[in-house]
């Protein structure tokens, strides 16, 4: 006997039984909802070896949709980085290291960037940066 399963975060989606059979195929397409947690696997009894299963996680990432392409979304993103980028003048740059990444991270939680190691590691550096022009400033 052979069980395959489907869970989202709430309840049983399918679920479909084999009995003696040798070599089956089954699948099962889930519905993209962003956000969504789906847990599928199989659970198999023999008479001989008894019974043995596996599951998998299945997560589908968050994703603010405006109805627009996801190449586009990045490209916005990447725009208004730049934008807010150019806001910050000689004076103010300091805050700018910090504050760009921050937004771009912002970015990425919702899916519109696709990377955020390196996001993380320009916030690491900009604060960094930070730290040093602030101590160019007070005379440490």
């Amino acid at each position: 006997n052979l069980t395959f399963f489907v869970y989202n975060s709430t309840a049983l989606l399918y679920s479909q039984n084999f009995t003696n059979t040798s070599n089956i195929t089954v699948s099962y397409t889930v519905p993209y909802e962003a956000g969504e947690e789906y847990m599928w696997g199989y659970s198999a009894f023999h008479s001989r070896f008894g019974e043995m299963g596996r599951s998998r996680i299945l997560r589908i990432a968050w994703f603010l949709d405006l109805g627009i392409s996801r190449a586009y979304c990045t490209w916005i993103a990447i725009a208004i980085i730049l934008f807010l980028t150019a806001m910050f003048s000689f004076t103010t740059v300091k805050f700018g290291y910090v504050a760009i990444p921050i937004v771009s991270l912002i970015f990425a939680f919702i899916g519109w960037l696709p990377n955020i190691s390196i996001i993380i590691i320009a916030l690491c550096l900009g604060i960094l940066a930070y730290m040093s022009k602030r101590e160019k400033e007070v005379g440490i």
